[in-house]
């Protein structure tokens, strides 16, 4: 894993906790939802020079929360999405957060504690959420081919097939456990790594 401490110049992509909300271009909803009606200008050339296929992380939210605001990386307090996000981070261009109230979160992204999970929808709502989340990351990636580490349940699966040019791994997919999904996440990550090497 890289040793690179948060804003290094040589890690400029992966600066999930400290990013502020004012680089970034798209627009925040009054109930603190991002609207990504499209990939910004600045995202579309950053991830245009890596020259592959951008690394994105989709994270599922926890149910156990802080008390009071907070960036989203540090909001949630399940101990999967603890350990998840760094090793995620470590591997991922971009990071994205999946909540069930707020569709699609940046991590440095505030936002009030809530109570809200896909137990409180119906299946109309449910299917409403994940077409929206869908077509917003649709737009925010462009035409990008994505290689997506799915780090999230059945219930936050997405309308992958309206997404053609990206590849999905979902490490901890039929594995139960903390501590072995971790174990899964970090072999894949180690497998990604160890072949962009070309070991």
């Amino acid at each position: 894993m890289s040793s690179l401490p948060c804003c290094s110049p040589a890690r400029p992509t992966r600066c999930f906790r400290c990013r502020a909300p004012a680089q970034v271009s798209d627009t925040i909803l009054s109930d603190g939802s991002l609207e990504l009606p499209s990939a910004s200008t600045a995202r579309a050339a950053r991830l245009s020079r890596l020259g592959r296929p951008v690394r994105l992380a989709l994270l599922s939210c926890s149910k156990s929360k802080r008390t009071r605001a907070s960036r989203a990386h540090t909001l949630y307090t399940g101990p999967f999405f603890r350990a998840a996000f760094d090793v995620a981070a470590a591997f991922a261009d971009e990071l994205v957060i999946l909540s069930a109230r707020h569709h699609i979160v940046e991590p440095h992204q505030v936002l009030e504690p809530y109570d809200y999970s896909f137990a409180d929808m119906r299946k109309p709502e449910r299917v409403a959420w994940r077409t929206r989340c869908t077509t917003l990351l649709r737009h925010r990636f462009h035409s990008h081919a994505v290689e997506c580490l799915f780090l999230g349940g059945e219930d936050y699966q997405l309308d992958w097939h309206l997404l053609p040019r990206w590849t999905i791994r979902s490490p901890i997919d039929r594995v139960v456990g903390v501590g072995n999904r971790i174990a899964a996440l970090r072999d894949c990550v180690v497998k990604l790594a160890i072949k962009e090497s070309g070991a």
